[in-house]
């Protein structure tokens, strides 16, 4: 009865309207309109003025007439015969997600993205994507109700009240961040899930108009694609392209998040051989957030494990590539997990959400630690696999090392994958293994974890005095960045703190912003990421591998609550990275409850949904979430690089004004590692006039380097842009301090 209620949903909604079809040339003709007028759409988008920034950069907004463009050429390839109806849906698809992304303050500065206040302004300044927007509820919501009452039983046979009261619940909260402001949240929330909701009946629509004489011919070719030997590679291949073409042409090979600076400092030194190098002289005038003195020792205080990696991308000129190259990798070791443990069929999906994932690809564009990571976490859960097959130890020590590795990059996920990793090789979720493994498996992990100590020995003289920690302390207080609860946990970080201290007020925000941030770049989709596992979740068809997977879920999201700060908005909830394969697995999952749901014929039309939803991501979402956050995010930028070349800073001190972060940092980083060549020495203006420092340092850094000249350059704070050289000043004029009481006057 379900299934013949569905079969009547689908069909009644998706039915193609048998028309005669026009003349050829008529149909050539109209083909041909549509696609030039496609094309009319990318060329204004391009070149129009009002679709770039003040330096004369595409931005974000251009997204919009490319996917008007794009939408344009799926009617003209659609024009005629039972693909009409279909490519008019997904038209409508296209550019809807191409508006409701319009609608939306992402921007490069630090801020979880929002929804435009919806003022008088916003009709001024975003009145097409609005319209845009109006109109899809208008022909998705008229098209909907006149087919509600199958779909409306399906829904009814698959999910009891209260399921669909959290369904609903979880839907609505994920659709936007936490506010400061109570009424602002509530009518942004309001507006957020209209969106997904439109959005996601355009999307019902769209796959319902799949036509029957259709979905044989791309079936066939899909189970064909599945089958494919091939497919493992070409998927790990379009990752490292794409997260390649992203780190170089977006990220622009540079680090935008402080921690990047410090990490690729750290892999610079690695590189050399050394875990630390002589501190310059005058330390305080180039001192960077993660970068410590001691005992005249200048190093980074993040775990080595990353940088350790890093530095052989470092040696061979292309760390940019290193974070692309290991995603490409985990491609083919989530292929082989999941085929084995789910199936070929499975494994395809996974393959297919993970290489559309914006959290995925767009975390291996940068310099960050956790593609690393999950790469440990992937190759010692594999390893476990293949010692259940061969019934050798020595993979189970080879699990043991890759989870220890793991431990030296992000000590608290090592900690989590241990835990995780063990209970699967002690019998939870699988057979229990021998002894002999268990043991090699344990003694692996702690054997190489425990090279942690004698690099602490080096840098700290306490082998369980990590850098990282005891630098924290010093800087912000002793216990602030501790795991636990109280008044006097955690520390002002840019505002992205809603609460001192850290108690319950504020795990709820951390998990209120973390699971929004989910929802957004888990897959990218406009119905929200979240959807589909909520389905599953509530369906009451949950399997015991399904609580395993939320069992992972909850201890990384438990775990971290532990902690003050949610990880901020750089990346995703990055902190909860570990639980990106369980989500996958959880919506392949429900993906198949969809399909076992439904008619024989209508699979097909809930594969299809999910086809589009991740083909959407790829060609709308992709570019949107690069031109308008990644590209100079945080306002860092590399020119300084290029001003060097131009104007030879050979031999000279280079004062940079503005702030700190971003105008110093992204500078810093182009500092030679030793200070005895004539490499250009990059300085923070407003370090070393700051009130903390003594008065001497100014004179103490002149007669340190009197030989060099010195040149003013002003940062992107002041220029609005990128650096721009004020010119050469005397170290007279350095020592008369004035310039500190004018940092940003023009």
């Amino acid at each position: 009865m379900v299934r013949n209620s569905t079969e009547a949903a689908w069909g009644s909604a998706g039915t193609a309207v048998v028309e005669k079809a026009p003349g050829g040339r008529i149909l050539t003709l109209a083909r041909l309109t549509l696609w030039a007028a496609g094309l009319v759409f990318v060329v204004f988008a391009f070149f129009d003025p009002r679709f770039r920034d003040g330096e004369g950069i595409l931005s974000g907004s251009a997204c919009l007439p490319l996917a008007a463009g794009l939408a344009l050429a799926v009617c003209g390839a659609t024009v005629a015969g039972v693909w009409r109806r279909f490519g008019l849906w997904l038209a409508l698809t296209l550019l809807g997600q191409a508006a409701t992304l319009q609608l939306i303050d992402a921007g490069r500065r630090i801020h979880y993205q929002h929804y435009l206040p919806l003022d008088g302004n916003l009709f001024h300044t975003h009145l097409v994507p609005l319209l845009i927007a109006a109109a899809q509820a208008g022909i998705a919501g008229t098209a909907f109700v006149r087919c509600r009452k199958p779909f409306f039983g399906w829904i009814r046979a698959n999910f009891r009240p209260w399921a669909l009261f959290l369904i609903g619940a979880g839907f609505t909260l994920s659709s936007t961040a936490a506010s400061a402001d109570p009424a602002m949240h509530v009518q942004e929330t309001i507006f957020g899930t209209i969106l997904q909701a439109v959005n996601l009946v355009t999307l019902l629509m769209a796959a319902a108009s799949l036509p029957a004489a259709g979905i044989p011919l791309w079936k066939a070719r899909l189970e064909r694609w599945i089958a494919s030997p091939k497919l493992p590679a070409v998927a790990a291949l379009w990752v490292f392209s794409v997260a390649a073409l992203l780190s170089y042409f977006v990220y622009q090979n540079h680090p935008h998040v402080p921690d990047e600076v410090a990490y690729l400092y750290h892999a610079q030194a690695l590189a050399a051989g050394h875990l630390s190098v002589p501190a310059p002289a005058v330390p305080q005038a180039f001192e960077l957030y993660l970068i410590d003195v001691k005992n005249g020792a200048w190093f980074a205080t993040p775990p080595p494990g990353w940088p350790a990696l890093l530095a052989l991308g470092w040696l061979a000129g292309v760390p940019w590539l290193v974070n692309p190259l290991l995603a490409g990798i985990n491609m083919l070791l989530v292929w082989e997990l999941l085929r084995k443990l789910c199936g070929r069929r499975s494994a395809a999906l996974g393959l297919l959400l993970l290489a559309t994932s914006p959290w995925y690809v767009f975390m291996a564009m940068n310099f960050m630690t956790h593609t690393f990571t999950l790469f440990c976490v992937l190759a010692a859960a594999w390893a476990i696999l293949r010692c259940r097959e061969t019934d050798k130890t020595a993979w189970a020590w080879a699990a043991g090392a890759a989870t220890g590795v793991g431990s030296l990059i992000r000590p608290l996920d090592g900690v989590l994958a241990a835990a995780v990793l063990g209970l699967w090789m002690i019998g939870v979720g699988g057979r229990r293994m021998k002894l002999s493994s268990i043991a090699g498996f344990v003694l692996a992990t702690g054997l190489v974890g425990a090279l942690v100590f004698p690099y602490n020995q080096h840098l700290t003289g306490k082998p369980a005095s990590f850098p990282l920690n005891a630098y924290l302390d010093r800087i912000f207080g002793e216990g602030r960045n501790a795991l636990g609860f109280g008044p006097n946990i955690g520390f002002d970080f840019g505002g992205l703190d809603a609460f001192p201290g850290h108690g319950i007020a504020d795990v709820i925000v951390n998990a209120k912003l973390n699971t929004f941030s989910l929802n957004v770049e888990l897959f990218g989709w406009a119905t929200g990421s979240l959807l589909l596992i909520l389905l599953l979740v509530f369906s009451g068809r949950l399997q015991r591998h399904d609580w395993h997977m939320l069992a992972i879920i909850g201890l990384v999201v438990g775990t971290f609550s532990l902690y003050w700060y949610s990880g901020g908005p750089d990346f995703g909830a990055r902190y909860w990275y570990l639980i990106l394969i369980p989500l996958v697995v959880l919506a392949i999952r429900s993906t198949g409850f969809l399909e076992d749901s439904v008619s024989t014929q209508n699979r097909a039309r809930v594969l299809g949904g999910v086809l589009i939803l991740c083909v959407l991501t790829a060609v709308n979402y992709f570019p949107w979430r690069a031109i308008d956050k990644y590209y100079h995010y945080l306002n860092m930028r590399p020119d300084i690089r290029e001003l060097a070349k131009q104007q030879d800073f050979r031999n000279s001190l280079v004062l940079i004004r503005g702030w700190w972060h971003p105008d110093y940092a992204s500078a810093w980083i182009y500092n030679p590692l030793y200070f005895d060549n004539d490499a250009p020495l990059y300085i923070s203006l407003e370090s070393i006039y700051a009130v903390r420092w003594k008065s001497d340092v100014v004179a103490d850094l002149v007669k340190a380097y009197p030989d060099r000249k010195i040149w003013l350059v002003d940062g992107p704070s002041i220029t609005k842009a990128g650096y721009r050289l004020r010119g050469e000043i005397s170290p007279e004029e350095l020592l008369d301090g004035r310039l500190s009481m004018a940092r940003f006057a023009q």
